[in-house]
């Protein structure tokens, strides 16, 4: 998988080269063609909030948003949408789990990936099988990439209804 990053605000680490590597290891785990293409946005808190408020009509910050592009009519394409993600949150979320930052930041890329695929966690069901594949995909990462050999996967995905 192609990963395209544009970084806007503040947004330190993970370093360009850790999220390239996520990148290409999560479409291998997940067996991606190599031409599919992913957009990454890090942003900041308040840009995040903006879009969370003008796409999913939701106040306040979150960690990540998805846009796939393979929802809905049209052509086929090799690009699968966007992810945006929120350093300062997933810092935020990284010391309240005490996982590294790179942890936390390659458990909110599979989770965005997941969505764009079409993965949804609005139904418990949904959810639990969401979980599972994310499970399955945090195993190969922690194979492959040295920074996670030891940072355990994310929170569990809620339904829709479970959410803050």
């Amino acid at each position: 998988m192609k990963l395209e990053l544009l970084r806007r605000g503040e947004t330190s680490p993970p370093s360009d080269a850790f999220i390239h590597d996520l990148a290409r290891e999560t479409g291998a785990a997940l067996k991606l063609s190599p031409d599919r293409l992913v957009s990454l946005l890090l942003t900041t808190d308040d840009e995040i909030s903006v879009l969370n408020a003008r796409y999913r009509e939701v106040s306040g910050p979150t960690d990540v948003l998805s846009f796939s592009q393979l929802e809905g009519e049209g052509p086929e394409t090799s690009i699968l949408g966007d992810i945006v993600i929120s350093i300062e949150r997933c810092a935020l979320q990284a010391r309240a789990r005490d996982v590294s930052l790179e942890g936390e930041f390659a458990w909110l890329f599979v989770h965005g990936v997941l969505h764009l695929l079409g993965y949804d966690h609005a139904e418990a069901e949904d959810a639990a099988f969401m979980q599972k594949r994310a499970e399955e995909v945090w195993a190969e990462l922690r194979r492959n990439l040295s920074l996670l050999a030891t940072c355990p996967p994310g929170p569990s995905v809620h339904h829709e209804g479970e959410h803050d």
